[in-house]
């Protein structure tokens, strides 16, 4: 019998793809448990409820991945192999620490990425966010190996916004992780468990 193995994720994706596992476990166990009301349940108007966050991240994945795979296919295509640590510019890390839980400041989401749920299927968001963190997991583990500042693109809504494949990869799910918060921090409040 034939076996395979899989390759050992370098350092800085191992971290990202456990994040992704953890979000997963998260998000499995509070779609079991979350009903109707507290889905679309928030304390007032300027903020989202748990399925815009979730719709929010789709909207955002929907458009960043292609462009992520599109990249990494490239890698693939040139043999451009590395084993890392990268270390992005100034910007990058910015634009990172921006996307990032605990951001030292918030800008308004641009209308592109805002989610709109009123006509939505609540488990079609659920099984798209799903979906979504596979093809995530699935891009880590292919980006694996491979130089990660080698390839660059813009951003899906602003052609000007333009970082490299690893730092796009690590906002990614430092943005996901950002609004992960944001839907733990709505659980905790008082009229929440009244739904």
């Amino acid at each position: 019998m034939v076996t395979t193995s899989v390759p050992t994720l370098i350092p800085q994706l191992q971290i990202l793809s456990d994040q992704i596992s953890e979000l997963v476990t998260k998000s499995t166990e509070l779609k079991a448990t979350i009903n109707h009301e507290q889905a679309l349940w928030s304390p007032d108007k300027s903020r989202w409820c748990i399925l815009e966050c979730i719709e929010h991240l789709n909207i955002v994945g929907e458009l960043s991945l292609p462009r992520i795979r599109r990249s990494i296919d490239k890698l693939h295509a040139k043999y451009m192999h590395s084993s890392g640590p990268f270390n992005y510019n100034f910007i990058e890390r910015y634009f990172i620490k921006f996307l990032s839980p605990n951001t030292p400041m918030s800008m308004p989401v641009p209308p592109p990425y805002n989610p709109k749920i009123a006509s939505a299927d609540p488990d079609k968001i659920w099984v798209r966010f799903f979906t979504l963190q596979k093809d995530l997991e699935k891009c880590i583990q292919d980006a694996n190996g491979f130089n990660l500042k080698k390839v660059s693109f813009s951003s899906p809504i602003s052609p000007i916004t333009r970082f490299t494949l690893g730092a796009w990869i690590e906002g990614l799910v430092a943005h996901e992780r950002y609004h992960w918060g944001q839907v733990e921090a709505l659980q905790l409040l008082p009229d929440y468990s009244r739904n």
